[in-house]
């Protein structure tokens, strides 16, 4: 069983058929390895998190790294930081990257994300998610085509069936603005650069579920009708200059 464990990727738990082989010596698979040097710019060890200039994609998962000469590399791809120890895993590395069409039965390749989602809106009637393109961290084959009807429920998280299975609960809503975001961190981001929230009620029950207001005149409404407000000039200038209780608000003016 200690071998079939060597062949099984740590990471996506799928049967190794090349190995991605780092300076640690710990091994994963290409595809893995690929994902997390291409799509999550992340040049270092899943596992002891050592630096990775170079890895090393073989079919032999008993080898070392260092066992390695240059001379028995078919390719070196410096921008990747991959040697290849054949072609084809060059060629494979390679089509893994394009903007393969995500239709199992379609041969497809676009130039661009763009090019890829008009591919499929006119050929197969189907959408891709674009927030998902410019954020999910998958090659263009793997993501998901949905019809209107199921891209409308993938947004809003009700599909039941999507939440099952990988606990997705849709692309969170600015209320202000009607735009979507990836996640709730992209959604609190946005709402923290563009949009206001009471510092107050922040202090009193946290960022997350003190309420955020559209802009400062919205929050200045919510300065007056619940807070203690600095009536002095400069105060109102400077903004933000408010406090919890009538006591701290005669001491500031004191």
């Amino acid at each position: 069983s200690s071998e079939a464990e060597e062949e099984m990727c740590l990471i996506c738990t799928e049967t190794i058929e090349i190995y991605a082989i780092g300076p640690c010596n710990h091994a994963v698979c290409h595809k893995c390895s690929l994902r997390l040097r291409e799509l999550y710019q992340q040049r270092s060890c899943y596992l002891c998190k050592m630096d990775q200039p170079l890895v090393i994609f073989t079919y032999n998962g008993s080898r070392t790294f260092q066992s390695f000469g240059e001379r028995e590399w078919a390719k070196r791809d410096e921008s990747m930081g991959i040697a290849f120890e054949y072609p084809e895993m060059y060629q494979d590395a390679k089509a893994l990257l394009r903007f393969n069409c995500p239709d199992l039965g379609c041969d497809a390749i676009a130039n661009s994300w763009g090019a890829l989602a008009k591919h499929t809106r006119s050929v197969h009637q189907l959408l891709l998610c674009e927030i998902c393109t410019k954020n999910k961290k998958v090659f263009p084959h793997e993501h998901t085509l949905f019809t209107r009807k199921a891209l409308a429920s993938h947004y809003a998280g009700s599909d039941g069936q999507e939440v099952a299975r990988s606990g997705f609960r849709g692309h969170p809503l600015c209320a202000f603005c009607g735009q979507r975001f990836y996640e709730d961190e992209a959604l609190y981001v946005h709402c923290r650069d563009r949009h206001e929230q009471c510092h107050l009620c922040v202090r009193e029950v946290g960022a997350n579920k003190a309420p955020w207001y559209e802009s400062y005149s919205t929050l200045s409404q919510h300065f007056e009708r619940d807070h203690y407000v600095c009536r002095d000039p400069g105060c109102l200038e400077r903004k933000f200059v408010v406090f919890s209780s009538d006591i701290d608000l005669t001491a500031h003016q004191v």
